[in-house]
């Protein structure tokens, strides 16, 4: 069966309403931001509910201004990231 892709922003309102219940979301990474760490279209990460502070390394998934979605990789952690 051949793969299907579905853009992220398609996704939000499923993912937001199980992170809000509690549950985790996992999908495969697009994009090569991440690299070497993450590589396009193999990796996979897994979303949970947001913990009450970030720390060094977490993966956070947040909304830009434009409406893209981005996931990047927290290198200090401090009174801002």
């Amino acid at each position: 069966m051949p793969e299907t892709y579905v853009q992220l922003e398609e996704m939000m309102p499923i993912i937001l309403e199980r992170l809000a219940s509690g549950e985790t979301v996992q999908f495969t990474t697009r994009g090569t931001s991440m690299r070497p760490m993450l590589d396009n279209g193999k990796d996979q990460v897994i979303l949970s509910p947001l913990p009450e502070k970030l720390k060094k390394y977490d993966l956070p998934l947040y909304q830009r201004h434009n409406g893209k979605y981005v996931l990047h990789r927290v290198i200090r952690a401090e009174d801002t990231y």
